[in-house]
């Protein structure tokens, strides 16, 4: 027997939930009979991208497609015709449904490129489903353009992916995109409600939102949570569902947010030797973190909490609303960002969390990076910092007197430089030019959060275009490393060029430090040493690139 999300799958456009816009278009298209050489569905996870598409497939080949298109009323597809039972069966031979995940290659998609040429056996067009389609090789997407263009008219491409930034551009220009939003609180509360009410399951309205709040407006994982529980028992309480998911209940929740905010760090470590994180889902608590803030902000506005999952606890969030100012509240947000990303390498995540709730009840909002940084597994950010530090180079007066007044400060900026460098070894495997360009540059220590400026010690505008070209590559990987960053500013530190009439074989620099908007950074003097206009490739390069130009084959003028 299948599970409660498979057999409850849609089969037709009005049995579908909470997208009543991406339906619309579908529907539209059909009406008109306006169809598009390929269509792109994007969205999170099991909000019903593959099942539309699968509907969208079925309606295409229906024998009551003139019909509905005479007649819009009509409920397509009809589920009754030979292609509807077909599709329902699996076994319409003009329907194909690819999983780009386990054929990624290019082959395979040759192998579909090729069928596709073919006409029909059953239906009116030859229907192409590429599920998970972000998972393609560059060379598969890239053999896929032409079709996708202008395939031939008896077929018809989808593309399903969960990650639209990881599909080229070159592919997104050629589709006709349809995105599919999460589930809104008050739709998936009434579906769980609705399917509960079905299968002879006893589920609270308090149960209800434990599952929404858990699956984060995804229909699938709602039905699986849901499912899973009623094996255990058939009368589902915020208790049963707050226990099998291994979460901890909204009233020791609240207990521990009422002595943060009563600034008493000690009552806060008491309840949580009294029920230890370790026991608890630590990304569930931030998750509650986050939402119960975006709760406090719409209090401090007077905004409606509908769409909230405190919503049911609206009161409460104003009674704890009292304790603290918007700014306090901003200032929290900032550290939940910080936190977020150091729980995705953290050995012990329950301290990691421990640790925040004890800044936060103390009203230490600093930089939690360096406060803990023991708690990560990765030690290389240690190594590198300590290899700085104990290099022989000679400091200058100003440096030692920046590090004895600012040492908080420099041990940021270490993993500022730390992040930059893994930021570019990650490039690296993808794009070595890329990654080439970017080693150019270092990033500015004074950036805050969310633009981070980084400083080239050349003037190239070739730079500045290939990494607003290349944006929809590099950046992934960029905020992937610079957690609560997403854009990227360029700025430039002039260089004097100094010319010399002598001829030599090569080009020298010489460094030397300098204060450029108020940030004390290393500023590379070029020496010209060879006269530009009778070698201008070689003056090119100098200006363009760091480094050395070796000139050989030089013949003396007399």
């Amino acid at each position: 027997m299948l599970n409660m999300a498979r057999r409850l799958r849609p089969t037709s456009f009005s049995e579908i939930k909470g997208q009543e816009t991406s339906l619309s278009m579908l529907k539209n298209s059909l009406y008109l009979n306006t169809l598009f050489p390929t269509y792109l569905f994007t969205g999170q996870r099991g909000c019903g991208k593959t099942t539309t598409g699968r509907i969208f497939a079925a309606a295409l080949n229906c024998e009551l497609l003139p019909e509905f298109q005479k007649n819009p009323q009509i409920s397509l597809p009809c589920q009754s015709c030979t292609s509807c039972q077909m599709m329902k069966k699996g076994e319409h031979p003009d329907f194909v449904e690819v999983d780009a995940a386990s054929h990624t290659g290019v082959d395979d998609v040759r192998a579909m490129l090729e069928a596709a040429s073919y006409v029909p056996l059953q239906g009116k067009m030859k229907i192409y489903l590429i599920d998970e389609a972000h998972m393609l090789s560059k060379a598969a997407f890239n053999a896929l353009l032409k079709m996708l263009e202008e395939p031939p008219k008896t077929a018809l491409f989808m593309l399903a992916t969960t990650e639209f930034n990881k599909v080229p551009a070159t592919v997104r220009s050629r589709c006709f995109q349809i995105h599919f939003n999460a589930l809104a609180y008050e739709t998936l509360m009434t579906f769980l409600q609705e399917i509960a009410q079905q299968e002879n399951i006893l589920l609270t309205t308090d149960a209800a939102n434990s599952i929404i709040t858990i699956s984060e407006g995804c229909v699938r994982d709602g039905l699986n949570i849901l499912e899973q529980i009623s094996f255990v028992t058939k009368e589902i309480t915020e208790e049963v569902v707050l226990k099998a998911m291994g979460m901890l209940p909204k009233e020791y929740f609240f207990a521990v947010i009422q002595k943060t905010f009563e600034k008493q760090p000690e009552k806060v470590l008491e309840y949580f030797e009294e029920k230890p994180l370790a026991l608890a889902n630590v990304p569930h608590f931030l998750h509650l973190l986050i939402h119960f803030f975006r709760g406090l902000i719409r209090v401090h506005y007077k905004v409606s909490l509908r769409s909230n999952i405190f919503a049911v606890n609206e009161k409460k969030l104003y009674e704890l609303y009292e304790y603290v100012t918007i700014e306090d509240i901003h200032a929290m947000m900032r550290c939940l960002w910080e936190v977020e990303g150091i729980l995705q390498s953290a050995s012990q995540k329950e301290v990691v969390l421990e640790h925040l709730m004890i800044k936060i009840a103390t009203r230490n909002f600093s930089s939690l990076s360096t406060d803990s940084s023991y708690l990560m597994h990765d030690e290389e950010p240690k190594k590198n910092i300590k290899a700085v530090s104990s290099s022989p180079v000679k400091k200058s007066s100003y440096e030692t007197k920046a590090e004895s007044k600012h040492s908080v400060t420099v041990q940021v900026q270490s993993e500022k430089k730390v992040k930059w460098k893994q930021f570019i070894e990650s490039l690296s495997s993808k794009n070595r030019m890329l990654a080439s360009i970017f080693q150019q540059a270092i990033p500015d220590e004074s950036s805050e959060m969310p633009v981070l400026t980084i400083l080239f010690s050349m003037k190239s505008a070739f730079f500045k275009e290939k990494i607003a070209d290349s944006k929809d590559q590099w950046h992934p990987i960029f905020v992937a490393h610079f957690k609560g960053f997403t854009e990227i500013i360029i700025s430039k530190v002039i260089i004097e060029q100094k010319a010399s009439s002598v001829v030599q074989s090569s080009t020298s620099y010489g460094r030397e430090n300098r204060e450029v908007s108020g940030q004390h950074v290393s500023r590379l003097e070029k020496k010209i040493l060879f006269k530009p206009d009778e070698w201008p490739q070689a003056a090119a390069l100098v200006k363009e690139f760091p480094g050395t130009v070796e000139i050989t084959d030089i013949v003396e003028k007399k």
